[in-house]
């Protein structure tokens, strides 16, 4: 998608549409030791999130903007059905943000989880790669909306906070 935004079209872009629709629109299969899908599709298109008590919850910020780009192809091929279908998706990412600003996990029946940590990592079950303090800011589809849920202010000051706190970990 990136190629052929930035100008690169010597390859069939709606054989590339195809695939990526493919892609996100098709459950995990197991395939010898591993998976071939999104493990996670099922749950994410019914609650329009990864609900954690059955699945890895950060793959709702994944999906979402990996949604959002099969959207932004479809509508540079003038896929109108496909780019409205997906570019709504790629505002799914809404549902994990609580009223702190944190991307917060989220259970199948819509509650937010207890004794919430978002420095604390999902040992690759909730969060995978990440803990939520980081995973918040994964919406590079979408930061002015990002910015109005948490707060111009809160934004920033977290955005700061981390800065210091990585350089001794440099």
């Amino acid at each position: 998608v990136s190629a052929y935004q930035m100008g690169i079209r010597n390859f069939d872009a709606n054989k590339l549409l195809d695939a990526a629709v493919k892609m996100q629109t098709t459950p995990a299969q197991k395939v010898f030791n591993g998976f071939a899908g999104n493990r996670d599709l099922v749950k994410y298109e019914k609650h329009q999130y990864v609900p954690s008590d059955s699945g890895r919850f950060s793959n709702t910020m994944e999906y979402s903007y990996d949604d959002w780009t099969v959207g932004q192809l479809a509508k540079s091929l003038g896929k109108t059905n496909i780019y409205e279908k997906f570019n709504a998706r790629g505002k799914w990412w809404k549902n994990t943000i609580d009223t702190n600003g944190y991307c917060h996990t989220k259970l199948s029946n819509g509650e937010w989880t207890k004794d919430f940590d978002p420095f604390r990592s999902g040992a690759n079950e909730e969060y995978v790669e990440g803990n939520a303090w980081q995973l918040t800011f994964f919406v590079p589809q979408d930061v002015p909306d990002l910015v109005k849920m948490i707060g111009k202010k809160k934004f920033i000051d977290r955005l700061e906070w981390g800065f210091k706190a990585s350089v001794p970990w440099r």
